[in-house]
């Protein structure tokens, strides 16, 4: 079976990333209360470190994904810069609480990359970390890990179905 790809700026897929990052869908909004009940937190809580969990999981795929090239740089540029804008008509607090949990997630990620519960298990570990709280642990480590995978998945197959076209300034502007 041969995939039909699309072209795509790194604009627009910058805007799909963020749009999956902050906008989950309204299954998963119910979802999110529920297992908040669960997990004994409160639901604001869990709903934003899943956001920052999000957040990291399509900066580690896009990194993954891309590596060190041009499309990488200016999909994370437009995508960075979307959260500068949220910050700016908002809660400015929210872009350094994004970017220290990147962070954070990113060093865990990187750790122990022999450990034997992979690197989902991991990043389900630091997710865990977060809450502060001992009940639960193993359905806090489960719930993060696999809301990683899963996206991490999704953000790298996207890349398969798209080819990424740079903005190319023409001879003419360069004059």
């Amino acid at each position: 079976m041969v995939i039909q790809r699309k072209d795509a700026s790194p604009i627009e897929i910058a805007a799909l990333l963020v749009d999956v990052v902050c906008n989950p869908a309204e299954r998963e909004e119910n979802a999110l209360s529920n297992l908040a009940e669960h997990l004994s937190l409160q639901s604001e809580q869990l709903s934003r470190e899943l956001m920052y969990l999000r957040a990291f999981a399509v900066d580690f795929a896009v990194a993954m994904a891309l590596g060190e090239s041009p499309e990488k740089a200016e999909i994370l540029d437009h995508y960075y810069g979307h959260w500068e804008r949220v910050a700016s008509q908002s809660d400015g607090g929210i872009v350094n609480e994004l970017h220290h949990r990147v962070h954070y997630y990113s060093e865990m990620a990187v750790t122990d990359p022999d450990s034997l519960q992979g690197l989902d298990g991991q990043i389900g570990n630091a997710f865990a970390t977060c809450f502060n709280q001992s009940d639960n642990i193993e359905d806090l480590v489960l719930v993060g890990g696999q809301m990683f995978a899963a996206l991490f998945a999704e953000v790298t197959d996207l890349f398969h179905t798209v080819d990424i076209v740079l903005f190319q300034p023409s001879a003419a502007n360069s004059n």
